[in-house]
This record gives structure tokens, sequence and C-alpha cells, in this order.
């Protein structure tokens, strides 16, 4: 069986998705760097009940982690953002910490072309 050659414009559309993937691994370190400094900005903002910071961080985590390959990022941005929206410590506290021991487990693996490819760790189920 021989495979389907691409027309110009399939190429093309595989070329920029192949670019983007690579420029997105480049900025990977950085981004898992700014998520581990957020960390530390929520937990200060919680000790200082801004429940806005919180959220607003959350919110930003969520719209951005899937993007660089990491659902889990996602997720808990969203369960963060929903936990400072009701102003609850506890759980807003506890997703935190969910996220802090994820992006702790998260480790660069480097390739034969001397790129870095990121493997989290196991894991973290979901809490209600």
């Amino acid at each position: 069986m021989v495979a389907p050659t691409l027309s110009n414009e399939e190429s093309s559309e595989t070329d920029m998705v192949l670019v983007r993937a690579h420029q997105l691994a480049k900025l990977t370190p950085t981004y898992l760097l700014n998520c581990r400094k957020n960390i530390i900005v929520m937990r200060d903002a919680l000790d200082r009940a801004d429940f806005e910071t919180v959220r607003s961080l959350g919110h930003q985590m969520s719209g951005t982690g899937t993007m660089y390959g990491f659902r889990f990022i996602s997720d808990t941005g969203g369960a963060i953002e929903q936990a400072a929206e009701s102003s609850n410590i506890d759980a807003s506290r506890n997703w935190v910490g969910k996220l802090s021991n994820y992006l702790d487990g998260i480790d660069p693996i480097y390739g034969a072309t001397g790129n870095p490819v990121f493997a989290a760790g196991p894991v973290i189920p979901q809490a209600s």
C-alpha cells in the first residue's frame, strides 16, 4: 500500500504544525517555570485571602496548560479558578497543592536531538 501524497496546501499545513510544535517545545521550560512561580504567588495570595489573584492565575493556567501538552495543568487551573470564585480557601489550597505536586513530578528527558521532552509523574486522581 502506498501512502497518499499530500497536496501543497496539506503539506504546508503539516509543516506549520510541526514548526509551531517545535516553537512550543522550546518555550515549555519557561512555561513550567512560570507555573511554579504562579504556585508561590497563589499561596501568598491565599494567605491574604486574595481570591481574585488566585482566580485569575487559575483561569490563565486553565487556558494554557493543554496548549503546551499538560492537560492536568488546564484541568487543575479550572478547579483552582472555581474554588477561588467561591472564596473556598480549603479547596483553593487543596488544588494549588495538587498542582504543585504535579509540577514537582515533571522532569525533562533529553532525546538524541538534545531538545527536552517533558514527562509527568504519575497521574494524580481528581478530588471531588
